[in-house]
């Protein structure tokens, strides 16, 4: 089968690696080499315990604090309030206590998977040098961090999160480089991470085309779905590229693409920073987690990675890098000694849908067109997965979980 990808970072090539494994005649398209964009910068963690979506009770009611903290970890720009409005009240509404926790267990569905799909990837594409296992530590500093996440371990517990309870001495023992004030710190012992998220994405690339997978850069401005039985196609500067099925997983300009099709989706972008540190003057073990913060520092190949800050701001907007070099000096509250010599910054687009799940499936009708988008800060996390269930439903078989809750249709229908 012939079949099209629009989006090359590490969700559609996962799922043009899962594709071309089943046989099939695959391309990607995508206007910028593979993993250039919100791919490259991320904090590298494949984490199956990240099961809360960030649409809950507490974040709405700090969201008038969003408006005047610039430098906080979750901001929203005042200028693009007005392209929020219906986001927000579909976020609010997702936010509410039943629906946050019908949330989870659908996220903590999906994560099941995630695991073991990156070990299937991994070791088919040669790539498990990239990857280390061994887990990562939330840790917390003070009464109300540690009091805020040991609030959701019966949730953890429920869904089958493996964590483990560490007191400070402990947590110092496996990360001397952090404070004595260390209260505790939960260990999530089954996620992996990468060293280098950037190189994965063109590991996966090369391997990807040296199996007989084609990638194309260019940018697509439509897609044209079939009609009566005959192929999709997408347009591509003027030209159209024929398939049995295209998938759209092109991120954060996935609601334009779909657009053309007279598709809608409430999506929207986490603006997401890091800072890389590539003399951090301290060493660190494991990703580590900063509860009170809710950012994470992940040791990888070129230094170590500050990263993890949410600012909603949309797609034009110059980028605030000062949310960057502020996690030097949070981070240095953890982290005594943490140097910032030759620290460089840097800005990706997160896809977010409100309800902070993934849209995957396919557009009704029988237009060949399927989806693979806004999987916000779990893009890494839930793309092997994502690429696995892709493969499985263009070729016919049963999906390992339920996907009927990633439907755009939840949202009140597809067509506009």
């Amino acid at each position: 089968m012939k079949i099209t990808i629009i989006g090359a970072g590490i969700v559609g090539l996962a799922t043009g690696w899962f594709l071309r494994a089943d046989g099939h005649d695959v391309t990607i398209i995508d206007r910028a080499t593979p993993g250039s964009g919100c791919s490259k910068g991320n904090a590298g963690l494949v984490s199956p315990s990240e099961i809360f979506p960030l649409a809950r009770p507490d974040t709405v009611f700090s969201v008038p604090g969003m408006l005047f903290d610039p430098l906080g970890p979750l901001t929203i720009r005042w200028r693009h309030l007005i392209h929020l409005p219906g986001w927000l009240t579909r976020f609010i509404w997702a936010a509410r206590p039943r629906n946050f926790l019908s949330g989870t267990e659908k996220i903590a569905r999906l994560n099941g998977l995630v695991v073991s799909a990156h070990e299937t990837m991994m070791e088919q594409s040669g790539a498990a040098h990239l990857y280390r296992r061994g887990g990562y530590l939330e840790v917390f500093r003070t009464d109300a961090g540690e009091s805020k996440a040991k609030s959701f371990l019966p949730l953890y517990k429920r869904h089958n999160v493996s964590v483990e309870v560490l007191d400070g001495d402990t947590v110092k023992r496996m990360e001397p480089a952090l404070h004595d004030d260390i209260r505790g710190a939960f260990h999530f012992t089954d996620a992996l991470y990468t060293v280098d998220p950037y190189r994965l994405c063109l590991h996966l690339a090369e391997q990807f085309t040296q199996q007989g997978g084609k990638i194309v850069q260019q940018e697509v401005t439509a897609i044209q779905p079939s009609k009566s039985g005959e192929p999709s196609g997408t347009i591509s500067e003027g030209v159209t590229t024929p398939a049995d099925r295209v998938i759209v997983a092109t991120g954060a300009w996935s609601k334009n693409l779909l657009a053309t099709i007279g598709v809608r989706a409430p999506l929207d972008t986490e603006r997401g920073y890091h800072l890389m540190l590539p003399v951090p003057g301290v060493t660190v073990r494991h990703p580590i987690v900063f509860s009170e913060r809710n950012f994470i520092a992940t040791p990888m190949a070129e230094g170590l990675r500050l990263a993890g800050t949410v600012e909603f701001g949309g797609l034009e907007a110059e980028p605030n890098f000062k949310r960057a070099i502020v996690l030097h000096a949070l981070a240095a509250k953890y982290l005594p000694g943490l140097k910032h010599d030759r620290a460089s910054s840097w800005m990706g687009f997160r896809p977010t849908l409100p309800d902070f799940l993934p849209a995957i499936g396919s557009i009704p009708g029988g237009s060949n067109v399927y989806y693979a988008f806004g999987h916000h800060h779990l893009g890494l996390t839930q793309s092997a997965a994502t690429g696995r269930i892709m493969a499985d439903l263009i070729g016919d078989r049963p999906t390992p979980i339920d996907i009927t809750a990633y439907d755009l249709r939840r949202f009140g229908g597809v067509a506009s």
